[in-house]
């Protein structure tokens, strides 16, 4: 006669810790995925948040007076997100001065030419009548009503740089 004495045999145990190694392991690549999802997604709120700063500080500026503010030469062509705090990544205010290690940033180019649009902007062909004189007469226009503006931010990403590119069309009287 054959007796049972209690316990687990080896093939229980073995197959009762594969299925846990199995567990683990799934368990830590959802954990990094999610790890990953949240990095990029903090990324692409710094984006908008550097955007958002910068298109702020276009509307709390004179439409008279950004080309000067803002076009070639300016100073503020070119612009970077200040983070508060390097470690979580915290959003501050837009400089106009390179930092030492710029995470986020960006470009603005006017258009306050009536002969060509700008490039990569699809569905306008021919001039744009900025000064709404009933023309495009090929020229610079200094009486505009509404000014072209592209707008482009880049950010160091965990998975390399990422852009943000738009294009919009800021009216104004004169």
């Amino acid at each position: 006669m054959n007796t049972r004495e209690g316990g687990w045999s080896t093939v229980e145990v073995v197959a009762s810790v594969t299925v846990l190694v199995f567990g683990l392991m799934s368990m830590a690549v959802g954990f990094c995925s999610a790890s990953r999802l949240a990095a990029t997604t903090h990324d692409n709120y710094l984006l908008n948040q550097a955007h958002r700063g910068f298109v702020a500080d276009l509307q709390s500026s004179q439409f008279a007076n950004l080309p000067a503010e803002y076009g070639p030469s300016s100073g503020k062509e070119s612009f970077w997100l200040k983070l508060i705090d390097t470690v979580t990544r915290t959003a501050g205010e837009i400089l106009y001065t390179a930092p030492l290690d710029p995470y986020v940033e960006g470009s603005v180019q006017l258009f306050p030419d009536e002969s060509s649009p700008p490039s990569g902007w699809r569905g306008i062909t021919g001039g744009l009548d900025l000064d709404a004189d009933g023309s495009s007469n090929g020229s610079s226009s200094n009486d505009y009503r509404v000014l072209p503006t592209s707008i482009e931010i880049t950010i160091q990403a965990l998975d390399g740089p990422r852009t943000l590119q738009s294009d919009m069309i800021i009216t104004g009287t004169r």
